[in-house]
């Protein structure tokens, strides 16, 4: 038999699968408090930076999967991600808009805020791509089941 020799499981597909798939689901179970995270009635900072620190390090879990180049995994990886960013798309198009501004200062807000959102829906459109990248050669493999694995 041959030694063991720790480069040896960067080259074995069948446990980088195994490694993306534990590493998917930690990150998956992380982002409940990332969806339940809500403004309420005014605007909050703190929840907004806990929330945008959330989306970084969820995100950051993702593309780890995602550098596995396990295909099922890296798949789910980048819808999760995708997702992640059109939920802060929508957190930011829901949030209260601050009482204290005139007629036309809460159009200016609206605006950026659109624009801030649209930033959002933009990364997870781009993230589509770069898990297609990802998932490598097998890709071809894996059409008909990525439609219904998520």
């Amino acid at each position: 038999g041959q030694s063991y020799r720790p480069d040896m499981g960067s080259k074995d597909p069948v446990l980088l699968d195994h490694v993306a798939e534990l590493g998917y689901f930690q990150v998956y179970h992380a982002s409940g408090r990332y969806y339940n995270l809500k403004l309420k009635k005014k605007i909050d900072n703190k929840i907004i930076t806990d929330k945008m620190k959330m989306l970084q390090d969820l995100e950051s879990g993702y593309q780890k999967v995602m550098a596995f180049k396990a295909p099922t995994w890296a798949l789910k990886a980048c819808f999760r991600a995708n997702e992640l960013n059109r939920e802060f798309a929508d957190f930011l198009l829901n949030s209260p808009v601050p009482s204290e501004l005139n007629s036309e200062e809460r159009q200016q807000y609206k605006t950026l805020i659109q624009q801030k959102a649209q930033a959002y829906v933009d990364k997870a459109d781009q993230s589509i791509p770069t898990s297609l990248c990802y998932a490598g050669p097998q890709m071809g493999n894996m059409r008909s089941e990525a439609v219904w694995v998520f």
